[in-house]
Protein backbone atom coordinates (compact mmCIF):
# COMPACT_ATOMS: atom_id res chain seq x y z
CA UNK A 1 0.00 0.00 0.00
CA UNK A 2 2.92 2.32 0.77
CA UNK A 3 4.39 1.70 -2.67
CA UNK A 4 1.06 2.29 -4.44
CA UNK A 5 0.53 5.57 -2.61
CA UNK A 6 4.04 6.78 -3.38
CA UNK A 7 3.64 5.77 -7.04
CA UNK A 8 0.43 7.80 -7.22
CA UNK A 9 2.24 10.74 -5.61
CA UNK A 10 5.09 10.45 -8.10
CA UNK A 11 2.55 10.52 -10.95
CA UNK A 12 1.01 13.69 -9.55
CA UNK A 13 4.45 15.31 -9.34
CA UNK A 14 4.96 14.34 -12.98
CA UNK A 15 1.79 16.30 -13.77
CA UNK A 16 3.41 19.34 -12.08
CA UNK A 17 1.13 18.94 -9.06
CA UNK A 18 4.00 18.75 -6.57
CA UNK A 19 2.26 20.62 -3.76
CA UNK A 20 -0.84 18.42 -4.03
CA UNK A 21 1.23 15.24 -3.92
CA UNK A 22 3.26 16.38 -0.92
CA UNK A 23 0.17 17.65 0.91
CA UNK A 24 -1.49 14.26 0.49
CA UNK A 25 1.57 12.37 1.74
CA UNK A 26 2.68 14.70 4.51
CA UNK A 27 -0.58 16.27 5.72
CA UNK A 28 -3.54 14.06 4.84
CA UNK A 29 -1.78 10.77 5.60
CA UNK A 30 -0.68 11.70 9.16
CA UNK A 31 -4.16 13.01 9.94
CA UNK A 32 -5.75 9.76 8.74
CA UNK A 33 -3.18 7.78 10.74
CA UNK A 34 -3.96 9.77 13.89
CA UNK A 35 -7.68 9.23 13.32
CA UNK A 36 -7.09 5.48 12.86
CA UNK A 37 -5.06 5.28 16.05
CA UNK A 38 -7.72 7.23 17.95
CA UNK A 39 -10.42 4.89 16.63
CA UNK A 40 -8.40 1.81 17.67
CA UNK A 41 -7.80 3.32 21.10
CA UNK A 42 -11.48 4.11 21.57
CA UNK A 43 -12.48 0.60 20.47
CA UNK A 44 -9.82 -1.48 22.23
CA UNK A 45 -8.81 0.78 25.11
CA UNK A 46 -5.14 0.14 24.35
CA UNK A 47 -2.68 0.27 21.46
CA UNK A 48 -0.88 -2.73 20.01
CA UNK A 49 1.61 -2.96 17.16
CA UNK A 50 -0.74 -4.75 14.70
CA UNK A 51 -3.31 -1.97 15.07
CA UNK A 52 -0.68 0.67 14.44
CA UNK A 53 0.45 -1.13 11.29
CA UNK A 54 -3.16 -1.46 10.15
CA UNK A 55 -3.68 2.26 10.74
CA UNK A 56 -0.60 3.06 8.67
CA UNK A 57 -1.91 0.86 5.84
CA UNK A 58 -5.27 2.62 5.96
CA UNK A 59 -3.61 6.05 5.84
CA UNK A 60 -1.59 5.15 2.73
CA UNK A 61 -4.65 3.56 1.09
CA UNK A 62 -6.63 6.77 1.60
CA UNK A 63 -3.78 8.79 0.04
CA UNK A 64 -3.58 6.42 -2.93
CA UNK A 65 -7.31 6.61 -3.60
CA UNK A 66 -7.36 10.39 -3.16
CA UNK A 67 -4.47 10.90 -5.58
CA UNK A 68 -6.00 8.57 -8.16
CA UNK A 69 -9.17 10.63 -7.93
CA UNK A 70 -7.09 13.78 -8.35
CA UNK A 71 -5.55 12.28 -11.50
CA UNK A 72 -8.98 12.05 -13.05
CA UNK A 73 -9.88 15.58 -11.99
CA UNK A 74 -6.68 16.93 -13.57
CA UNK A 75 -7.39 14.96 -16.76
CA UNK A 76 -11.19 14.57 -16.90
CA UNK A 77 -12.45 12.01 -19.42
CA UNK A 78 -14.02 13.55 -22.54
CA UNK A 79 -17.67 13.02 -23.32
CA UNK A 80 -18.40 9.44 -24.32
CA UNK A 81 -15.05 8.12 -23.07
CA UNK A 82 -14.74 6.15 -19.88
CA UNK A 83 -11.29 7.40 -18.91
CA UNK A 84 -8.95 9.76 -20.71
CA UNK A 85 -6.04 8.82 -18.47
CA UNK A 86 -5.67 5.01 -18.50
CA UNK A 87 -4.45 4.57 -14.93
CA UNK A 88 -4.35 0.79 -15.26
CA UNK A 89 -1.94 1.01 -18.20
CA UNK A 90 0.05 3.68 -16.40
CA UNK A 91 0.60 1.44 -13.38
CA UNK A 92 1.41 -1.57 -15.57
CA UNK A 93 4.04 0.47 -17.40
CA UNK A 94 5.46 1.55 -14.03
CA UNK A 95 5.57 -2.00 -12.66
CA UNK A 96 9.42 -2.11 -12.54
CA UNK A 97 9.42 1.05 -10.43
CA UNK A 98 6.74 -0.53 -8.25
CA UNK A 99 9.04 -3.49 -7.58
CA UNK A 100 11.92 -1.14 -6.78
CA UNK A 101 9.64 0.77 -4.44
CA UNK A 102 8.88 -2.40 -2.47
CA UNK A 103 12.51 -2.42 -1.35
CA UNK A 104 12.58 1.22 -0.26
CA UNK A 105 10.86 0.73 3.13
CA UNK A 106 13.30 -2.09 3.89
CA UNK A 107 16.25 0.02 2.78
CA UNK A 108 15.15 3.02 4.81
CA UNK A 109 14.85 0.84 7.94
CA UNK A 110 17.86 -1.39 7.35
CA UNK A 111 19.83 0.26 10.15
CA UNK A 112 17.07 -0.50 12.65
CA UNK A 113 16.77 -4.10 11.40
CA UNK A 114 20.51 -4.69 11.74
CA UNK A 115 20.62 -3.09 15.19
CA UNK A 116 17.72 -5.30 16.21
CA UNK A 117 19.77 -8.38 15.33
CA UNK A 118 22.92 -7.14 17.05
CA UNK A 119 21.72 -5.04 20.01
CA UNK A 120 19.23 -4.92 22.82
CA UNK A 121 15.57 -3.96 22.47
CA UNK A 122 16.12 -0.76 24.47
CA UNK A 123 18.91 0.30 22.11
CA UNK A 124 16.69 -0.32 19.10
CA UNK A 125 13.85 1.74 20.56
CA UNK A 126 16.08 4.70 21.46
CA UNK A 127 17.88 4.62 18.12
CA UNK A 128 14.64 4.40 16.13
CA UNK A 129 13.28 7.44 17.96
CA UNK A 130 16.48 9.39 17.29
CA UNK A 131 16.44 8.39 13.62
CA UNK A 132 12.87 9.70 13.27
CA UNK A 133 13.59 12.97 15.04
CA UNK A 134 16.75 13.69 13.07
CA UNK A 135 14.67 13.63 9.89
CA UNK A 136 13.42 17.07 10.94
CA UNK A 137 16.76 18.45 9.75
CA UNK A 138 16.23 17.22 6.18
CA UNK A 139 12.56 18.17 5.75
CA UNK A 140 13.57 21.45 4.12
CA UNK A 141 16.03 19.74 1.79
CA UNK A 142 13.49 17.19 0.58
CA UNK A 143 10.59 19.65 0.27
CA UNK A 144 12.44 22.39 -1.60
CA UNK A 145 14.15 19.93 -3.95
CA UNK A 146 10.79 18.37 -4.81
CA UNK A 147 9.40 21.79 -5.69
CA UNK A 148 12.13 22.56 -8.23
CA UNK A 149 12.54 19.02 -9.59
CA UNK A 150 9.86 19.37 -12.35
CA UNK A 151 11.41 22.64 -13.56
CA UNK A 152 14.96 21.37 -14.13
CA UNK A 153 14.25 18.93 -17.02
CA UNK A 154 12.27 21.63 -18.84
CA UNK A 155 15.10 24.18 -18.53
CA UNK A 156 17.64 21.56 -19.59
CA UNK A 157 15.59 20.55 -22.62
CA UNK A 158 15.30 24.22 -23.61
CA UNK A 159 19.05 24.67 -23.28
CA UNK A 160 18.69 27.29 -20.55
CA UNK A 161 21.70 26.12 -18.58
CA UNK A 162 22.41 29.51 -17.00
CA UNK A 163 18.85 29.64 -15.65
CA UNK A 164 19.28 26.10 -14.32
CA UNK A 165 22.42 27.12 -12.43
CA UNK A 166 20.74 30.24 -11.05
CA UNK A 167 17.74 28.19 -9.91
CA UNK A 168 20.00 25.66 -8.19
CA UNK A 169 21.99 28.39 -6.43
CA UNK A 170 18.81 30.01 -5.10
CA UNK A 171 17.54 26.57 -4.13
CA UNK A 172 20.70 25.81 -2.14
CA UNK A 173 20.38 29.07 -0.20
CA UNK A 174 16.74 28.30 0.67
CA UNK A 175 17.64 24.73 1.68
CA UNK A 176 20.42 26.01 3.96
CA UNK A 177 18.06 28.47 5.64
CA UNK A 178 15.18 26.04 6.20
CA UNK A 179 17.56 23.29 7.42
CA UNK A 180 19.48 25.46 9.86
CA UNK A 181 16.64 26.09 12.31
CA UNK A 182 15.67 22.43 12.89
CA UNK A 183 19.36 21.48 13.07
CA UNK A 184 19.94 24.08 15.80
CA UNK A 185 16.77 22.97 17.60
CA UNK A 186 18.02 19.37 17.63
CA UNK A 187 21.47 20.48 18.78
CA UNK A 188 20.24 22.46 21.78
CA UNK A 189 16.88 20.83 22.57
CA UNK A 190 17.39 17.26 21.29
CA UNK A 191 16.97 15.71 24.73
CA UNK A 192 13.73 17.59 25.38
CA UNK A 193 12.34 16.65 21.93
CA UNK A 194 13.22 12.97 22.44
CA UNK A 195 11.61 13.02 25.88
CA UNK A 196 8.27 13.38 24.07
CA UNK A 197 8.61 9.64 23.30
CA UNK A 198 9.13 8.95 27.01
CA UNK A 199 11.47 10.06 29.77
CA UNK A 200 13.96 7.26 29.08
CA UNK A 201 14.51 8.48 25.50
CA UNK A 202 15.95 11.86 26.51
CA UNK A 203 19.27 10.26 27.47
CA UNK A 204 19.79 9.18 23.84
CA UNK A 205 20.17 12.74 22.54
CA UNK A 206 23.98 12.45 22.11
Amino acid sequence: VIVLARSSAATMRGFHRVVSAEAALNLVRPLVLIASIAAAWAWRGKLEAPWLVAGMAVSFLVVDLALRGAHRRVFPPPAGARDRLPLGKLYRDCAPYLLIGVGLPLLSNLDVVLLGNLGEDQDVARYAACARVINLAIVGLVSVNLLIAPKLPVLYQQGKHAEMQALLRRNNVVVALVSLLPALALLFFGGWILASFGEEYGSASD
